[in-house]
């Protein structure tokens, strides 16, 4: 039970660790940065079945940390969106 207590822990710490590191507006250009190298809101189809798996791959990666931070793609890129509009 003290194991899995110590678990949940650090998963609560480094879920609160990637809270920090992605708040503000800092935290937005790269998360935008990371969407768009991995090509999240991009059709991932190619002829090369690897290709694709490896885009898959990065999608998959960049989505998961949009989910653990309860980020909605769509609003996000509507929030970078605006932000890039309001510092031009």
């Amino acid at each position: 039970m003290k194991k899995e207590v110590t678990l949940a822990k650090k998963q609560i710490a480094v879920l609160d660790a990637y809270k920090k590191v992605f708040a503000g507006p800092d935290g937005d250009i790269v998360l935008h940065d990371l969407m768009k190298k991995a090509g999240v809101l991009d059709p991932i189809y190619t002829d090369d079945v690897n290709q694709m798996l490896v885009r898959e791959g990065a999608r998959q990666f960049v989505l998961r940390i949009l989910k653990d931070l309860h980020i909605n793609v769509e609003q996000f890129r509507e929030r970078v969106d605006e932000y890039a509009r309001e510092n031009r």
